[in-house]
């Protein structure tokens, strides 16, 4: 048998096909190619719309996070709030700060890295310096208590006095030795309180002075934000004119900054100061 015959044969049935048919056949062809690069390009772009969503969404969490660190900084002169507390309020922002990392590109990392790197130094920083406001006030507390306990033992000598006087009672030596022991107390109690006054005036001027650090503290990281806020929305494919941005944001930080600065004026002026 001639091993040419099957082809021959089938060419000659192919050739009995209609036309048209070829034409359909080729249609559905298109049809089916066409149909399978249209659900490529929409996976590929179901994909970077995830993606893209995925990102939004921890830049937004990583943005509500360095905000808080940052305002840290602005709690460092109010005594009452502990070093653990402001410890705390900075690392509890660490895990969502470490995502960006993941999913951002260079310029986003670099630019989180110097404002985050910039905080850590601020925070040492003020750190240190809190440290001897804090032994200060200490004083100050441990002057108060005993104070009080000298006005105690005062006001019962003078408890002493008055009721011997009312009892009409006729012991000139133990009235004499509860006499003294009252001005003596009383001694200590002025005296204290004259030390209190003055650690207390120590306190306020350095108060004031640390204030005004952790107000320059704030603006030293506070530049950091515009290059790492402009950074994210180009990331995001924000519409963003980086001029503008960076102008409206460095404005809203320097009024914020003048009004703070105005305000430490007022408390540390000399007529603003309060009687201890």
């Amino acid at each position: 048998m001639n091993a040419a015959a099957p082809f021959a044969e089938l060419f000659r049935l192919l050739s009995q096909v209609p036309g048209t048919f070829w034409g359909v056949i080729a249609g559905s062809i298109f049809t089916l190619l066409g149909t399978q690069l249209t659900n490529r390009a929409n996976d590929k772009r179901l994909s970077r719309e995830r993606e893209m969503s995925f990102r939004k969404e921890v830049f937004v969490s990583a943005a509500e996070a360095v905000v808080r660190a940052v305002n840290t900084l602005s709690k460092f002169p109010d005594l009452s709030v502990s070093q653990k507390d402001l410890i705390a309020a900075i690392l509890d922002g660490s895990p969502v700060l470490a995502k960006v990392n993941l999913v951002a590109n260079e310029d986003t990392v670099r630019a989180l890295a110097a404002l985050m790197g910039e905080m850590n130094g601020a925070f040492l920083r003020l750190s240190h310096k809190r440290l001897a406001l804090e032994v200060l006030q200490g004083k100050i507390k441990i002057n108060t208590d005993q104070m009080r306990g000298f006005a105690k033992t005062r006001d019962a000598m003078l408890e002493l006095m008055r009721h011997q006087n009312i009892e009409g009672l006729k012991d000139d030596r133990r009235f004499q030795t509860v006499e003294e022991n009252f001005h003596f107390e009383s001694e200590r109690v002025n005296a204290t309180i004259q030390e209190i006054q003055g650690l207390d005036n120590e306190r306020r001027l350095k108060h004031v002075a640390f204030a005004k650090d952790c107000l320059n503290e704030n603006a030293r990281v506070n530049n950091l934000f515009p290059p790492l806020l402009i950074a994210a929305r180009k990331e995001l494919e924000l519409s963003v004119s980086l001029d503008r941005y960076a102008e409206i944001l460095n404005d809203a930080r320097r009024r914020a900054e003048a009004q703070a600065n105005e305000y430490l004026e007022q408390i540390s002026s000399p007529s603003q100061a309060t009687p201890a």
